[in-house]
Protein backbone atom coordinates (compact mmCIF):
# COMPACT_ATOMS: atom_id res chain seq x y z
CA UNK A 1 0.00 0.00 0.00
CA UNK A 2 1.45 3.79 -1.06
CA UNK A 3 1.74 6.23 1.48
CA UNK A 4 -1.36 8.05 -0.26
CA UNK A 5 -3.67 5.12 -0.08
CA UNK A 6 -2.19 4.65 4.31
CA UNK A 7 -3.56 8.47 4.42
CA UNK A 8 -7.16 7.49 3.00
CA UNK A 9 -7.34 4.71 5.42
CA UNK A 10 -8.27 7.50 8.56
CA UNK A 11 -9.81 10.34 9.31
CA UNK A 12 -10.09 11.99 12.77
CA UNK A 13 -12.41 15.21 13.52
CA UNK A 14 -12.06 17.50 15.95
CA UNK A 15 -15.18 19.41 17.50
CA UNK A 16 -14.50 22.71 18.71
CA UNK A 17 -17.94 24.15 18.40
CA UNK A 18 -21.32 23.50 20.24
CA UNK A 19 -22.30 21.59 16.99
CA UNK A 20 -23.92 18.34 17.28
CA UNK A 21 -21.68 15.20 15.96
CA UNK A 22 -24.56 14.73 12.97
CA UNK A 23 -23.84 18.77 11.84
CA UNK A 24 -20.07 18.10 12.15
CA UNK A 25 -20.11 15.26 10.02
CA UNK A 26 -22.23 17.07 7.12
CA UNK A 27 -20.08 19.82 6.90
CA UNK A 28 -16.75 17.30 6.77
CA UNK A 29 -18.48 15.54 4.25
CA UNK A 30 -18.83 18.52 2.30
CA UNK A 31 -15.54 19.38 2.97
CA UNK A 32 -14.29 15.51 1.64
CA UNK A 33 -16.78 15.83 -1.10
CA UNK A 34 -14.82 18.97 -2.60
CA UNK A 35 -11.65 16.62 -2.91
CA UNK A 36 -8.53 17.09 -2.80
CA UNK A 37 -7.49 20.49 -3.93
CA UNK A 38 -4.77 21.97 -1.89
CA UNK A 39 -1.23 20.79 -1.83
CA UNK A 40 0.24 18.87 -4.93
CA UNK A 41 1.35 15.05 -6.03
CA UNK A 42 1.54 12.82 -2.83
CA UNK A 43 0.89 15.72 -0.55
CA UNK A 44 -2.21 16.88 -2.31
CA UNK A 45 -5.11 16.95 0.65
CA UNK A 46 -8.72 18.40 1.34
CA UNK A 47 -9.00 21.87 0.89
CA UNK A 48 -6.92 23.71 4.00
CA UNK A 49 -10.19 26.04 4.99
CA UNK A 50 -13.83 26.04 3.64
CA UNK A 51 -16.53 28.80 5.59
CA UNK A 52 -19.63 27.75 6.44
CA UNK A 53 -22.87 29.99 7.88
CA UNK A 54 -22.24 33.27 6.44
CA UNK A 55 -18.84 33.11 8.37
CA UNK A 56 -19.82 31.65 11.29
CA UNK A 57 -18.43 27.88 11.37
CA UNK A 58 -15.02 27.02 9.93
CA UNK A 59 -13.79 23.58 8.64
CA UNK A 60 -9.73 23.72 8.46
CA UNK A 61 -7.80 20.26 6.73
CA UNK A 62 -4.68 18.57 8.19
CA UNK A 63 -2.31 16.27 6.25
CA UNK A 64 -0.81 14.03 8.79
CA UNK A 65 1.90 11.23 8.12
CA UNK A 66 -0.98 7.82 8.21
CA UNK A 67 -4.35 10.41 8.41
CA UNK A 68 -6.42 13.69 7.32
CA UNK A 69 -7.67 15.60 10.06
CA UNK A 70 -10.30 18.09 10.29
CA UNK A 71 -10.56 20.94 13.00
CA UNK A 72 -14.31 22.22 12.89
CA UNK A 73 -14.05 25.63 15.18
CA UNK A 74 -15.60 28.67 15.11
CA UNK A 75 -14.86 31.31 12.52
CA UNK A 76 -14.43 35.18 13.90
CA UNK A 77 -17.20 37.40 12.43
CA UNK A 78 -15.66 40.38 10.47
CA UNK A 79 -16.54 43.56 12.26
CA UNK A 80 -18.55 45.97 10.55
Amino acid sequence: MDEQQEQDKKIIIENRTELDFNEILILVGHVIRGGKISGAGKRSQYCYLTIFDHGQIAVSAFLNKRSHRFVVWNYPEKSS
